[in-house]
């Protein structure tokens, strides 16, 4: 059976249409790692403490979503934070009512979590974690009482 150019180009078109709407969903982020050095020096600040709170809001343009979270610094490493100061972090990311921001590679985070972070300012001074998940820690303490902290390297909630 012999196939005309019109069909086979119909039947080349279909199959580029179910292609195209298979792959239509495929969502990836590609996170380059960073030494530890490199990434103390590339932020404002380098702070240890616990998350308060975290409220979730649409923006006034109604374009994003974004969580505020609320964190109370309990040592600070690197920058002009104090001890006991409570700082609001503005990350891009989360859901209320209907409205649903997602990006993949984004931290995630817990209330009472304690946390490791390191930190960079927006243009408005809004705090947030530098260079996306690779700027965060879990930190705990062990039954000897020395506190360790973990890498959380992916996204989204994670189990304990």
């Amino acid at each position: 059976m012999k196939c005309s150019p019109s069909r086979f180009a119909l039947v080349a078109f279909g199959f580029a249409v179910v292609g195209a709407l298979v792959c239509a969903d495929a969502r990836a982020t590609t996170i380059i790692p960073m030494s530890d050095e490199d990434l103390a020096l590339s932020s404002r600040a380098i702070v240890e403490g616990r998350v308060l709170s975290i409220d979730v809001q649409l923006n006034t343009e109604q374009t994003a979503v974004y969580s505020f979270v609320s964190f109370r610094v309990t040592r600070v490493i690197k920058g002009d934070l104090v001890r006991g100061q409570t700082i609001v972090l503005k990350q891009i990311g989360g859901r209320t009512g209907s409205d649903d921001t997602q990006f993949w590679g984004l931290p995630y985070f817990a209330p009472r979590w304690r946390m490791l972070l390191f930190l960079n300012t927006d243009d408005d001074g809004a705090f947030h974690v530098a260079h996306l998940s690779l700027a965060r820690a879990f930190s705990r303490t062990t039954r000897t009482r020395r506190a360790s902290c973990t890498a959380l390297r992916g996204t989204g909630p994670i189990s304990r």
